[in-house]
């Protein structure tokens, strides 16, 4: 028996077929009733349901089947009418959907791959389970957003002829999105996979808030806290005051819950004291907390592998100070080099006097490049003025050698260190402005100007450079990955939705046995160009 275009034999359809009563019995079945003959031509056939597992019938409409099992199918858009039955296939109905229909919408034509199914082995517990495989371009783009999120592509990936070239090859009818689409597609993964998130929040049996809320309720009148301690007496246990956690802080969760075990049979013996107190705990919740209890005590050693990293990095960037940013602070004169040494003993004590030194020198160093240059600047002014005075008389040249010489002198004065811009204003008593008031540095400097002219300049220089940098950013945080050169100019929205989807998305592959591939693992691939 030839199959017909959807892979459909007679033999199948008759199978899948029912018959107009119900009684499971296919049409081409004659049934026993003591009345009908079951041999020869004279068999009786019941009417039965038309088949329609073929896409074809998503734009054809058929009659009943006669007594011969056979029926009409009518096209949607011209009327054009096809004879079907049990040994008959679609073909002439695919055939009239490829060309033979005028009045068909171009984008409803069949296409030979559009009108197959094709057939998969999917893997169920090692063992085949065939099953129908139909092309599907929503999702197939919600395969690309995962992709794009899971593994940090950018958006116009999808843009790149190459691999437009690939994908089109997969399956040609697969319709690329742009860019815009395609970051519309990861956001509303990401929504898709917070509405999941939070129905399973809703589902949890939270009892540290049961926990929390006692603490609460017993804390809220001093009668409720002396009953509580009648409670504490009655069972000989030693009596604390109850205490509830900052709900973003675990340590402090950890303290609670520890605490909340400590008095266990006081809060037992309060809920029977008060016949108010509405949050008492059955033995499979107390369970709860002690499991809860012991997994907050007690760190996975990922958790502790990762605070370890997280350590290295804060000493890699705190171990060798940032000078520019203490001579900022130094620059400040409500407080000067203390604040430094006040906040550098707290972070290294043992480095406080070799950093503090290396301190000094810098500054000094930063302030004898600006003199040098405000120096080199005030002799080019004075040279170009006695250059164009040359052929000047000879009072005009006195008075100009006279001019050279004063600034001869200041220059010598300002290089003298006991009598430098800096060492006088590091020496001078601290402004009276309070550190709580607002305070305009820029503005001190620019007053003070006249009389630290070389300082002011520094001072002018070094408060401009921003006091946050992206080596902090990088370090502590993972959107130093997200945010690369090719995707400097993701929004926040996008940003949080890369994020949190590519977490949620590795995190499933993983819990199901699956391997991201992003890491090498030898082979081939060790073989860079």
């Amino acid at each position: 028996m030839e199959p017909g275009i959807d892979g459909e034999t007679a033999e199948e359809i008759q199978r899948i077929q029912v018959d107009a009563d119900g009684d499971g019995t296919p049409p081409s079945q004659p049934v026993d009733d003591g009345t009908t003959p079951t041999v020869g031509t004279n068999k009786r056939k019941r009417k039965g349901r038309v088949v329609k597992n073929s896409v074809v019938w998503k734009h054809f409409k058929s009659t009943e089947k006669d007594e011969d099992g056979d029926f009409m199918a009518s096209c949607n858009y011209c009327g054009t009418e096809y004879l079907q039955g049990n040994s008959r296939s679609t073909s002439s109905l695919l055939h009239h959907m490829r060309g033979g229909c005028r009045k068909m919408p171009a984008r409803s034509r069949a296409k030979p791959a559009a009108m197959q199914r094709l057939l998969q082995l999917a893997s169920e517990q090692g063992q085949p389970n065939p099953s129908v495989w139909e092309f599907d371009q929503g999702r197939s783009r919600k395969n690309l957003a995962k992709m794009v999120a899971g593994h940090e592509y950018p958006f116009n990936c999808a843009t790149h002829h190459f691999f437009k070239v690939f994908a089109t090859d997969l399956q040609p009818l697969f319709k690329m999105p742009s860019r815009t689409t395609l970051r519309a597609d990861c956001v509303a993964l990401y929504e898709e996979e917070k509405g999941l998130l939070y129905d399973l929040f809703a589902k949890m049996d939270c009892k540290i808030d049961a926990i929390r809320d006692t603490m609460k309720y017993i804390k809220h009148s001093q009668s409720r806290m002396e009953k509580f301690k009648l409670a504490a007496s009655q069972e000989d246990v030693p009596y604390r005051k109850p205490a509830y956690d900052v709900q973003t802080r675990w340590n402090s969760t950890y303290l609670m819950l520890d605490l909340a075990l400590h008095l266990k049979k006081a809060i037992i013996r309060y809920a029977k004291l008060d016949v108010r107190y509405p949050y008492s705990l059955s033995d499979e919740q107390w369970d709860h907390v002690v499991t809860l209890h012991g997994h907050l005590k007690v760190p996975y050693p990922f958790i502790v592998d990762m605070g370890k990293e997280m350590f290295l990095k804060w000493n890699k960037y705190w171990e060798n100070g940032n000078v520019l940013l203490a001579v900022a602070c130094a620059l400040d004169p409500r407080c000067k080099l203390h604040v430094v040494e006040y906040y550098f003993k707290m972070l290294h004590p043992s480095e406080l006097q070799d950093f503090m030194t290396n301190l000094k020198q810098c500054f000094d160093d930063m302030f004898n490049e600006y003199l040098l240059a405000n120096t080199k600047a005030s002799q080019s002014q004075t040279g170009g003025t006695a250059h164009a005075s040359g052929s000047s008389s000879g009072s005009v040249q006195q008075t100009n050698t006279r001019a050279g010489l004063k600034d001869f002198l200041n220059v010598k004065k300002q290089f003298d260190p006991m009598i430098s811009e800096l060492d006088q204003y590091l020496a001078e008593p601290l402004d009276h402005c309070s550190l709580d008031d607002d305070f305009d540095i820029l503005s001190w400097w620019k007053l003070k100007a006249p009389k630290y002219p070389v300082l002011a300049r520094l001072a002018r220089d070094v408060l401009a450079v921003p006091i946050s940098t992206v080596a902090s950013e990088s370090a502590f945080s993972y959107a130093g990955r997200t945010l690369s050169p090719t995707r400097s100019s993701l929004n926040d929205e996008s940003v949080e939705a890369l994020i949190c989807a590519q977490n949620w998305l590795r995190a499933s592959v993983i819990d199901s046995g699956g391997q991201l591939g992003d890491d090498d693992e030898g082979g081939e691939d060790d073989d860079h160009v």
